[in-house]
């Protein structure tokens, strides 16, 4: 990451919403003492575990995706070599399954020709990789 901005808005923001959410949640919980439905509701009770249960997984989402856009940081689109080493890891590797047909293909193709695209790089291992002029 050196000569690069890593503290940036894309990942700053969600780690800024994560922590103000947090606090408003840590502060109505501690208001909840002085409502006395609250010690009765079963409803209240499983409420809280939910919303709890649903912070945490918005915790898990959000450190996945600032460790993502660090860990993606390190490649460039426009070299060969950085592309293969991307491929060579299985977590951004496309699913094979999901690949359209030759048809599909051709026809991306197309639309990307006629929108002033040119072909900059083509293997085998990473597929093509485009360029607008």
């Amino acid at each position: 990451m050196k000569g690069r901005h890593w503290l940036r808005r894309d990942v700053l923001l969600p780690v800024l919403y994560l922590a103000l959410f947090g606090f408003v949640l840590y502060w109505l919980y501690g208001r909840l003492d002085t409502v006395p439905v609250v010690q009765t509701s079963r409803f209240i009770y499983w409420l809280i575990r939910v919303i709890a249960i649903t912070y945490a997984l918005l915790f898990v989402i959000t450190i996945s995706h600032v460790l993502s856009t660090y860990d993606l940081e390190r490649y460039d689109p426009g070299n060969l070599a950085s592309l293969k080493r991307l491929m060579k890891r299985s977590r951004y590797k496309p699913n094979k399954r999901d690949r359209p047909t030759e048809a599909l293909l051709v026809d991306y193709e197309a639309v990307l020709l006629a929108k002033r695209y040119f072909l900059e790089t083509d293997s085998h291992l990473i597929g093509r990789v485009y360029a607008r002029r």
